[in-house]
């Protein structure tokens, strides 16, 4: 069975917050920029700032858009 990964609400991005997490072994960072949502995943133990992230998506900064980041993170654990 899938890990489910849940999020905060839309507004907790649309408000400027960053979010960190991990799911199975992969790490991922969603942060707003540029009226937009960025997504960042990668593996191992490192911490943002030292990783190199293995990939990253952008979506927009809507409920949809938060709901898309989510598909895409589920798909990759």
């Amino acid at each position: 069975m899938k890990a489910k990964i849940e999020l905060r609400h839309i507004s907790y991005f649309e408000n400027g917050n960053i979010f960190h997490g991990s799911c199975e072994g992969m790490r991922f960072r969603l942060a707003p920029e540029e009226e937009a949502l960025k997504g960042y995943l990668w593996h191992g133990d490192l911490c943002f700032d030292l990783c190199q992230p293995e990939e990253t998506a952008t979506f927009p900064l809507s409920q949809e858009g938060l709901d898309l980041a989510v598909a895409w993170l589920e798909q990759h654990v």
